[in-house]
């Protein structure tokens, strides 16, 4: 199943590129999960974290491609570990320079055990996804005003 969320924001794609750290990730996460490994968007890089409720169980990927281009620069990672039946996952991160702002876009491929299961996982995702909207542009605000001086991030 494929799902492809666009999230404008007002900033250059390269800065947004370059906020696509750790602490984006953590800022973004939900409260029942827990990063364990993040070793940055490079290729090989891992990224491990830890579900801790309802049930415990871990997710890893790694990056397996890394791009820039003018006005687009993007990485990919692809599931090694990845729980709930899901046999495939692969996750491309693309910002996109969009005349006078970029956009953030979550490029996402999974399989499921069976398509009954993957139904229900892509409405979870789908959500989780869409949420990450607001999420970006709260983020990147309160890193654009703590490099500007007027806030902690």
């Amino acid at each position: 199943m494929k799902i492809v969320v666009r999230s404008p924001v007002p900033y250059d794609y390269k800065w947004v590129y370059e906020a696509m750290n750790r602490d984006m990730l953590e800022y973004l996460m939900p409260s029942n999960v827990e990063l364990l490994r993040y070793d940055g968007p490079e290729v090989g890089g891992i990224v491990k974290v830890r579900f801790k409720f309802p049930v415990k169980r871990y997710w890893t990927v790694k990056i397996t491609e890394v791009k820039h281009e003018p006005g687009c620069s993007y990485f990919v990672d692809e599931g090694v570990e990845v729980p709930f039946s899901i046999v495939a996952w692969k996750h491309q991160h693309i910002v996109e320079q969009d005349g006078q702002h970029a956009v953030i876009i979550d490029d996402v491929y999974f399989k499921a055990t069976n398509p009954l299961w993957a139904g229900v996982l892509y409405l979870g995702f789908f959500f989780s996804f869409k949420a990450r909207k607001r999420g970006y542009r709260k983020y990147l605000l309160k890193k654009m005003e703590h490099e500007q001086g007027n806030t902690t991030v």
